[in-house]
């Protein structure tokens, strides 16, 4: 079960990626970030609120146990973590293509290491196989790209790109201490407000307040908003019963839908080094599934 729920946010992330261009147009993108957490908090509280008055939710998605004040700090901390990564990842794709920026923030060698040397996983030699299958498809996509004469040639893409793996890397391994203390919807609550209040700070440093106030891309935000909702929700349900490496080579069916996307929605056209990259990660993420 864990596995599919893996999938299913896989699924909605890598729409998502691929929507990101369309829902930040001309705007600053710390305008679409604070909307997309904004509307995404605002159904995970309402959900909780719901919750309280009639308590329906499993102990899987809403912990009953008595939660620390340390818990909720580290979750806090944690999810700031993780909106550090949103920033570097949205600051990419909203100058470059989707088929450079996806390959470089999904190589999250980063999540492997912690959990193997923080989490203590246990590490099983065919992840090896697994891991070099996607690292060696992402590069080749990256290759593949970058010699197109369109693409940004700003290396500071390929920095934000990283920092945007190492950041989420490192922080959606350690999603599991904190879903396993307080469930999958309060983090999902806490990490979405969290980053929210932090695109809010963005927004103020920045002075662009006033994009909050003008424009109408509520419809992009909405979609958005509810491919976030049940994409967090999912991968905090897998991360509950699945080993956090194997999350991780699963969860690259981000960067095909990414990419499939990027090629009918902006024209981001696929050579056979990106083919090819795609089915290496195919046979990585059969492999983590099924054997």
């Amino acid at each position: 079960m864990g596995v599919l729920f893996v999938i299913l946010s896989a699924i909605c992330f890598g729409i998502s990626n691929a929507y990101w261009k369309k829902a930040i147009g001309q705007k600053s993108f710390y305008v679409v970030i604070f909307f997309r957490g904004l509307f995404t908090s605002t159904l995970y509280g309402l959900i909780l609120v719901l919750n309280y008055i009639f308590n329906f939710l499993p102990t899987i998605l809403l912990s009953t146990d008595i939660v620390s004040i340390s818990t909720y700090i580290y979750a806090i901390l944690l999810s700031i973590f993780s909106g550090i990564g949103l920033y570097f990842f949205v600051k990419s794709i909203q100058t470059d293509k989707i088929s450079v920026v996806v390959p470089l923030s999904s190589i999250n060698v980063f999540s492997v290491l912690t959990a193997v040397f923080i989490l203590n996983e246990t590490w099983k030699n065919e992840y090896l196989v697994q891991i070099g299958l996607v690292v060696f498809g992402a590069l080749l996509i990256y290759s593949s790209s970058k010699r197109d004469n369109k693409i940004s040639s700003n290396k500071n893409i390929i920095l934000t790109s990283i920092l945007a793996a190492f950041f989420w890397g490192i922080s959606y391994a350690l999603f599991k201490v904190s879903i396993q203390k307080i469930g999958a919807l309060a983090f999902a609550f806490i990490l979405e407000l969290t980053i929210t209040c932090f695109a809010f700070f963005l927004i103020i440093y920045n002075q662009v307040f006033h994009e909050i106030l003008t424009g109408n891309k509520i419809k992009h935000y909405i979609v958005l908003s509810l491919l976030l909702f049940f994409g967090t929700l999912f991968i905090n349900l897998g991360l509950q019963h699945t080993p956090i490496i194997v999350v991780n080579i699963l969860s690259n069916i981000t960067l095909l839908i990414s990419l499939l996307l990027g090629f009918v929605l902006y024209n981001e056209k696929l050579k056979w080094k990106e083919w090819l990259g795609i089915l290496l990660i195919l046979i990585a993420i059969f492999l983590a599934s099924f054997l």
